[in-house]
């Protein structure tokens, strides 16, 4: 019994990670180091606004050979307009390095500006994942999550980075590098729905396997007649709710 759990375990969790992988569509990474110069690596600004300067030397970039300069005296906002599918995901990932110059900028943020097609701005929840304080000495690596409501109906958005905290006087200086944004895709409703059919067909196996065990070892001697009467009760499948239960008091 407890080689056919493990089985079951075991092939349901291949099920459900073979349908997932498999009703999952989106457009993955929209900017990266060989996706819309994530890296700036082309050597020039190229798809983005609000870059000042692309410089290279591979002893002070975070990746490659080349990196981004910003620079303002209170304020500076970098940015990309991307042509997203919203049905292909509306959760956004967004990473990449920074630092600053001296004198430097003492905030970084990242942002995700999106419209309806009426004119309405949608806002999406956001989730700072990782954001050590800025540094002259070396990059650091930051982490945003974004999710959009339901109803978005865009198909484009405007992701930005932004640095902050300039005196309005001197002239303030930043860095970026390494710029990711990825589109996480949204998995399948109707696939999903075939996941939990296979893994209650995967039950219903081993409960049919354990009750015939289970009958043919609890039988007592008796007549041919009596015999055969066991087995055909025996053989009768489980409810799907008795072999949960009884799913249940294994995992026990």
């Amino acid at each position: 019994m407890q080689t056919d759990l493990a089985r079951f375990l075991g092939n349901a969790t291949a099920l459900v990670a073979f349908l997932t992988a498999c009703s999952v569509e989106g457009q993955g990474y929209l900017i990266d180091a060989s996706t819309r110069n994530g890296s700036f690596e082309d050597g020039i600004s190229s798809s983005w606004g609000g870059i000042d300067a692309v410089l290279m030397d591979a002893s002070f970039a975070a990746d490659g050979e080349w990196f981004g300069q910003v620079q303002s005296t209170r304020r500076t906002s970098s940015w990309q307009n991307l042509t997203v599918d919203p049905l292909l995901g509306r959760e956004f990932f967004v990473q990449f390095d920074a630092r600053i110059g001296a004198p430097g900028f003492d905030t970084v943020s990242a942002f995700i500006n999106a419209w309806n097609a009426d004119g309405t701005s949608v806002l999406p929840e956001f989730t700072a994942l990782i954001g050590p304080p800025l540094s002259t000495d070396a990059w650091g690596h930051y982490e945003r999550r974004f999710v959009f409501p339901s109803d978005l109906d865009v198909t484009s958005l405007r992701v930005g980075l932004d640095m902050s905290g300039g005196d309005g006087v001197s002239t303030y200086i930043g860095y970026f590098d390494n710029v990711v944004v990825e589109q996480i895709p949204e998995p399948s409703s109707s696939l999903l729905v075939l996941v939990a059919f296979g893994v209650m067909a995967s039950l219903r196996l081993v409960m049919r396997r354990h009750n015939k065990v289970t009958g043919a070892n609890s039988r007592p001697a008796s007549p041919p007649e009596a015999g055969r009467q066991s087995e055909s009760a025996s053989c009768a499948p489980p409810s799907p709710s008795a072999a949960v239960a009884q799913f249940c008091r294994w995992a026990k």
